[in-house]
């Protein structure tokens, strides 16, 4: 028995029609895509006389996708297949990867979404106005407004899940005495299911150490093949990797070197780099931090710029003190700057004299956070001035403020309102000060 549209529940769906008619109607989507060759898109996308078919009649789906829009429509259905994934890793983990594992999972997944995710987003879809106005005009056409928009959906989730890449599955097996291996396999899509990433990985771990030695191939990206050594224990860590890539404009042969040690309060770091063209480059650094007093260093050789690095001493808390840094490029250039620095959770004030060959200037500025007790506005202003000549260069005023936002459950932000205001001021070189601009600008999205 064929369903007819807007006809059933969706809890009737399943108990009546069961798992046969979810195989059925994702086989008929298969067979048609083979037979005409249709582009559809992975996020659900209804190509050139798309229609859902045994769900809702294609007036229906229309109103439904003008009031809600094709891309929200395509994001409640993706949410909802996400546990076809799920029901399909679950039979390719238990081994069970015959021709009908696509079926057995959409069969399973139709126990599994008429329940939870999809009165969730239901929900969430007649919550506002524009669902308020699909709801009225569902009515109109003597539509249950819940039974629609949720078939709506279902059909779209089943697609989705039918043509969808599947995430990649990692195992980790325990081989005892503190060793464990891992294996990660990347496949295609639903409908391709083939491996194209493979990962392999021996673990060991106790108490005061652990390392791990790891190798990997993927023909997707121009035959790469990979390998690594990772070692940690009490206040080191250390890696090597390598990579070889036989095809693309980066082929040929790269790697990495790493050591970290030290504590809260002492660090050093070495970090080696090669890249396939043959040239290397080496990074140092080492670090003092304690509550009154700081010092760092840092430095880095190129195979073809050559050295640069940088020195900093920090004298007093870090709340208030004073600042030296010394700095040089692979030119042989060096420069020198100097002065106290204030760092609060409101306030944080710098005044640093900088002195190089070239030139002597003084550079203040002052950044605000939440200033006068409000709460999402940040302002900072600014000047540099030439100590030489005694000119102001530039000077200026920037700040943001944050008007509305709204964040979802997933900390993604769905609309925001930011006013962001500026203003510079620029000497004209050869010249007496003058020009300038400034701005202000109410920008956001909803």
């Amino acid at each position: 028995t064929r369903l007819k549209p807007g006809q059933q529940t969706l809890m009737r769906l399943q108990q009546q029609h069961g798992n046969q008619f979810v195989q059925r109607h994702l086989a008929q989507i298969q067979r048609e895509e083979a037979a005409k060759k249709k582009e559809e898109d992975s996020s659900g996308g209804g190509g050139k006389g798309f229609d859902l078919g045994e769900f809702v009649s294609k007036q229906v789906y229309d109103a439904i996708k003008k009031n809600m829009g094709d891309d929200k429509l395509k994001g409640y259905a993706n949410q909802v297949a996400k546990l076809a994934a799920g029901e399909i890793l679950k039979l390719i983990s238990q081994g069970q990867t015959d021709p009908n594992a696509l079926e057995k999972a959409a069969a399973a997944l139709s126990k599994t979404m008429l329940t939870t995710q999809l009165d969730a987003a239901l929900k969430e879809i007649f919550a506002g106005p524009a669902g308020q106005k699909l709801r009225s005009e569902l009515l109109s056409m003597s539509q249950d407004p819940h039974k629609a928009v949720g078939l709506a959906i279902v059909g779209l989730a089943i697609m989705v899940a039918s043509n969808a890449e599947i995430p990649e599955l990692k195992k980790e097996f325990k081989l005892g005495g503190g060793f464990s291996a891992s294996g990660e396999a990347k496949l295609g899509k639903f409908q391709e299911i083939a491996i194209h990433n493979v990962n392999l990985g021996l673990k060991y771990s106790s108490k005061h150490f652990g390392s791990t030695v790891s190798g990997g191939y993927s023909e997707k990206e121009g035959g790469k093949a990979a390998t690594g050594v990772t070692v940690k224990g009490d206040g080191i860590s250390a890696g090597v990797s390598g990579e070889y890539k036989s095809e693309g404009e980066d082929k040929g042969a790269s790697g990495k070197a790493e050591v970290v040690a030290g504590t809260e309060e002492v660090q050093a770091k070495l970090l080696g780099k090669l890249t396939p063209a043959g040239n290397f480059n080496i990074n140092f650094g080492s670090a003092i931090n304690l509550e009154k007093f700081a010092l760092s260093g840092s430095g880095t050789y190129d195979s073809i710029k050559g050295w640069s690095g940088v020195g900093e001493l920090r004298l007093g808390p870090k709340q208030g003190h004073l600042s030296v840094k010394q700095s040089f490029n692979p030119n042989g250039e060096s420069s020198l700057a100097f002065g106290p620095q204030i760092h609060t959770d409101v306030l944080k004030a710098i005044a640093m004299l900088n002195m190089s060959a070239a030139d002597q200037t003084l550079d203040t500025s002052v950044t605000l956070t939440k200033p006068f007790g409000v709460k999402d506005l940040s302002m900072k202003a600014f000047l540099l001035t030439d100590i030489d000549d005694g000119i102001l260069r530039k000077a200026g005023l920037d700040g943001n403020w944050t008007l509305h936002q709204k964040v979802d459950t997933q900390g993604v932000t769905q609309s925001l309102i930011l006013l962001t205001f500026n203003a510079n001021f620029v000497a004209q070189e050869g010249a007496k000060p003058a020009g300038g601009e400034g701005a202000v600008l109410l920008q956001g999205f909803w």
